[in-house]
C-alpha cells in the first residue's frame, strides 16, 4: 500500500472524531491545559502566550472562543491552587 492511501482495514490507523463539548467542557478542558503545562514549568505569561498562539490549535480554540479575559481567569485560578508555578 502506497504511504499516502489510508487502508480502511488497518487497525493502526489513525482516526479523529470530534466529541459534542458544551462551555463547562471546554472550561475543564482549558484547566487540564494549564495544569499539565504548569506542572512542565510554564509561568502565567507563557501559559497564555500558548493560548494566544494559533500553532497551539487546543488551546486557541478557547482564547478565540472565550477572550483572553476568560483564560487569564482559568489561569490564574487553577495557578493558584498549585505550588509548581509562580503567578
Amino acid at each position: 500500500m502506497p504511504k499516502d492511501e489510508c487502508d480502511p482495514e488497518d487497525p493502526m490507523e489513525f482516526v479523529a472524531m470530534s466529541v459534542p463539548a458544551d462551555a463547562g467542557t471546554d472550561a475543564r478542558m482549558a484547566e487540564c491545559f494549564v495544569e499539565e503545562f504548569g506542572q512542565m514549568g510554564f509561568d502565567r505569561e507563557r501559559l497564555l502566550g500558548m493560548f494566544a498562539n494559533p500553532l497551539y490549535a487546543g488551546t486557541n480554540r478557547l482564547y478565540v472562543t472565550y477572550g483572553e479575559a476568560w483564560v487569564k481567569d482559568v489561569i490564574d485560578r487553577v495557578l493558584s491552587r498549585w505550588t509548581f508555578v509562580r503567578t
